[in-house]
């Protein structure tokens, strides 16, 4: 099994996103510019790797689910989902009282 399906889809995204070196590619594109190798003209033309690796991030993050979401509805979805659990626990509570009355009442029928 290869190790990118082993990993969870946000960690493999963000593995991916580790791995392109833009600040470096800038930082060259500018000491280039400042130290006239390249004139202010031709930035825009030598500029286009960064570009592709800015596209390539925003699609990477375009795929990590719930990017998106906005810190209110993170905390309405936990509400809604610790909610649900309450429920499921009391009535899980309550099939198991229920399971206990009946097994009370066999072994006194049974008497």
């Amino acid at each position: 099994m290869d190790e990118a399906d082993t990993q969870s889809p946000i960690s493999f995204q963000s593995d991916k996103l580790q791995n392109i070196e833009l600040l470096r590619e800038l930082l060259n594109l500018l000491h280039d510019l400042q130290s006239g190798k390249n004139s202010v003209k031709d930035f825009d033309n030598h500029a286009g790797s960064i570009r592709l690796k800015l596209s390539t991030i925003k699609l990477q993050l375009s795929q990590i689910e719930n990017i998106n979401q906005s810190l209110e509805q993170r905390e309405l979805e936990i509400k809604k989902l610790e909610e649900n659990n309450k429920r499921k626990v009391e009535f899980l509570k309550g099939l198991k009282n229920f399971t206990r009355y009946d097994e009370i009442k066999d072994e006194v029928m049974a008497e």
